[in-house]
């Protein structure tokens, strides 16, 4: 069954706490179809990981009179076995093992300063051992996340030879300050150290 189009979108408006971006649909039924939602709820997403605005996108919906508004109905999966976010930035690969994450408002010349600390920290980053980085332009700063075994923030050890990547990596030119965030690479948890 070929997929339904919707024929035009208005402008970005501000509306509160958020931005309202509202797609004009010329046959409401669209919203039953689990398809359809599922590609709005994912295209929010996108914009929300990868724009680095002040307040939050939230996408609607209009008739084609202008005089109706509709609410995009979130969809959430039971079995999410992907961190989220990964989702939704682009994938720089290292190598076979190792991708850095990153949202699309990062220059690329400092996702490559990153690369080369992977490549060069090889005790940190093991050639045999999957490791994946998310390194997010999060104006004014930047936030480096790495995935860590359950708990393993709680060990000073492990926290301040990560603090030291993070240094490391600020030395090699990158001229923003550098968050560092763990995750919990069974439950997700996020904890910035």
């Amino acid at each position: 069954m070929p997929r339904r189009r919707l024929t035009t979108q208005s402008p970005l408006n501000t509306e509160g706490d958020f931005y309202r971006l509202k797609f004009v649909l010329p046959d409401s039924s669209v919203l039953s179809d689990t398809v359809i939602l599922s590609d709005f709820n994912g295209f929010e997403n996108y914009l929300n990981y990868n724009l680095n605005l002040e307040k939050k996108i939230e996408i609607g919906f209009t008739d084609i009179n202008l005089l109706n508004s509709m609410e995009l109905k979130e969809i959430k999966f039971d079995n999410q076995q992907v961190y989220e976010p990964i989702l939704y930035l682009q994938p720089y690969q290292v190598n076979e093992f190792h991708t850095i994450y990153y949202n699309s408002t990062m220059p690329i010349e400092d996702v490559k300063k990153v690369e080369s600390t992977v490549k060069r920290l090889s005790s940190y980053f093991p050639i045999n051992q999957q490791v994946d980085i998310v390194f997010l332009d999060t104006e004014p700063d930047y936030t480096i996340k790495f995935f860590v075994v359950k708990d393993l923030w709680q060990n000073a050890g492990v926290t301040e030879r990560l603090k030291s990547t993070v240094d490391y990596i600020k030395s090699s030119g990158v001229n923003k300050k550098i968050n560092l965030v763990l995750i919990d690479n069974q439950t997700f948890k996020e904890i910035q150290i």
